[in-house]
């Protein structure tokens, strides 16, 4: 116990508890075991590692497309002309974002272009070093219609209509999973609780996953279904779905599905 403290800390652990202290008499439940909770954190810790994993290459994919997207246009700087953007205001916004995250950057590449191409940072550039919201505030403002880098970019992550048929999600659908997947990415990132924890940040899902009775919060089973939708490939996806039900196999006695959001017949939505 003292060595699992001083690793950890008491805060970070007490987290993982809340779930097994009475309040009202200001004690832990009866039979409430220091290993118990430990064992809860070092899963939230395997299965962070591993959401994070998989959140890189949807982010790598992500930014790929992006690109192939804006380059519909044929202009290196194309991040610069308003005219491909709906919101002038939130355009100017967006280019503040812009801006400051390039200033901010120590990347090779970045420092490549002030010094050899006066200052002209191009798209493909400039969508590397990019935050995840910084992208999804991008794709959101995007004009739409045929042609469009946003047609472009949305026909990546098509779904499947009750009707069978291909569709694209729309520009606030994909913006929402873009968000909401940022948000779980932060939260790996920064190692942040994962296990029975909401998420305000609500990504809009399709139909076919929503379930009935809905879960008891929004959290991880939305943000898992939005990483879903933004797969790089379906092969990807299968090995990231089968690695995540060894992980809550393995530790069947430590977690609850409830706590982690997550229904009963979870692997049938997140199954491609």
């Amino acid at each position: 116990m003292e060595k699992a403290l001083k690793a950890v800390g008491y805060y970070r652990l007490r987290g993982y508890s809340f779930h097994l202290y009475d309040n009202a008499i200001k004690q832990y439940v009866s039979g409430t075991k220091f290993e118990d909770i430990l064992n809860l954190y070092l899963f939230d810790q395997q299965l962070s590692a591993l959401i994070f994993a998989m959140i890189s290459r949807i982010e790598v994919a992500l930014r790929v497309r992006l690109v192939d997207a804006l380059l519909t246009h044929g202009d290196a700087l194309i991040l610069q002309d308003s005219s491909i953007f709906k919101e002038k205001k939130l355009y100017w916004q967006n280019m503040s974002a812009i801006a400051s995250e390039i200033a901010r950057s120590n990347d090779v590449f970045i420092k490549h272009n002030f010094d050899k191409h006066d200052g002209e940072v191009p798209v493909w550039a400039v969508v590397e070093v990019l935050s995840f919201g910084t992208l999804s505030k991008i794709i959101k403002n995007l004009k739409t219609g045929a042609g469009s880098s946003y047609a472009i970019l949305a026909a990546n992550y098509q779904y499947t209509s009750k009707k069978g048929n291909p569709v694209n999600p729309s520009q606030k659908m994909l913006a929402s999973w873009v968000q909401g997947v940022s948000v779980l990415r932060n939260m790996c990132a920064h190692n942040s609780r994962i296990y029975n924890r909401t998420i305000h940040t609500i990504p809009e899902i399709l139909d076919a996953d929503k379930v009935t009775p809905s879960p008891a919060h929004n959290g991880l089973y939305q943000i898992l279904l939005a990483m879903k939708y933004l797969r790089p490939s379906n092969e990807e996806w299968t090995v990231f779905v089968d690695a995540l039900d060894k992980l809550i196999q393995k530790n069947v006695g430590v977690i609850s599905l409830i706590a982690m959001n997550l229904p009963t017949d979870w692997k049938v939505h997140l199954r491609v």
